[in-house]
C-alpha cells in the first residue's frame, strides 16, 4: 500500500463563502464604528465651539461695569464665525446679584438634534463675575466669604513706573 499525500492547490467553494461572509461582517462593523466616531467627533467639535464663544462673550463681559455690562448682555449676538457654524444656536446672559457678588451668567443653546441620532445638545452655561465697582476691588482672604474686604486698588502714581524700578524695590525689601 502506497501512502499517497494527497495536497490540494487551491480553497474550495465553502470556504471562500465562509470567509467571504467573515470579511464582509468585519467590513460592516469597521464602517459602523467609523461612522458613529464621525458623528460624535462633529459633535464634540460643536460643543467646543460653543464653549470657545461662550468663554470669548464672558471675557469680554467682565471687563466692563456694571451699567456697561447690562447694556451689552441686552444687544448680545453670536460672533459671525460661530453662527457660520451653529445656524441654530442662540446666546442669552443676565445679570444676578447673589451676596456679596455680582454675577454674570450666559447660557449657549444649540437648536435640534445633535449629529449622533436620538440625543440632543444640553445648554452651556458660564458664570464670571464683576468688581463690585470700577475703582474698587474685592479681595478675598484666607477668611469667609462673608467677611472679604474691600479695598481700593493702588493708585497710578503709587505704582513704579518701569519694569526694573518695580524689580529693584522688590530686590530691596528681601
Amino acid at each position: 500500500m502506497k501512502n499517497r499525500h494527497h495536497r490540494r492547490a487551491a480553497f474550495t467553494l465553502t470556504e471562500l463563502m465562509v470567509c467571504a461572509s467573515l470579511l464582509a461582517t468585519v467590513m460592516s462593523f469597521v464602517a459602523t464604528i467609523s461612522i458613529r466616531t464621525d458623528r460624535l467627533w462633529k459633535d464634540t467639535r460643536h460643543q467646543k465651539i460653543a464653549l470657545d464663544e461662550l468663554g470669548n462673550q464672558l471675557e469680554y463681559l467682565t471687563t466692563l461695569n456694571l451699567p456697561e455690562a447690562q447694556q451689552a448682555i441686552n444687544s448680545l449676538e453670536i460672533s459671525p464665525d460661530t453662527r457660520a457654524l451653529l445656524p441654530r444656536a442662540s446666546l442669552k446672559g443676565k445679570i444676578e446679584k447673589p451676596p456679596g457678588s455680582i454675577q454674570i451668567v450666559l447660557t449657549l443653546e444649540i437648536d435640534g438634534e445633535s449629529v449622533t441620532r436620538g440625543t440632543h445638545h444640553a445648554p452651556l452655561t458660564l458664570v464670571g463675575f464683576l468688581s463690585a465697582s470700577p475703582t474698587q476691588e474685592i479681595t478675598l482672604q484666607s477668611q469667609p466669604a462673608d467677611q472679604a474686604e474691600v479695598t481700593n486698588p493702588p493708585k497710578a502714581n503709587d505704582q513704579p513706573e518701569t519694569l526694573r524700578e518695580s524689580v529693584q524695590e522688590s530686590g530691596e525689601e528681601e
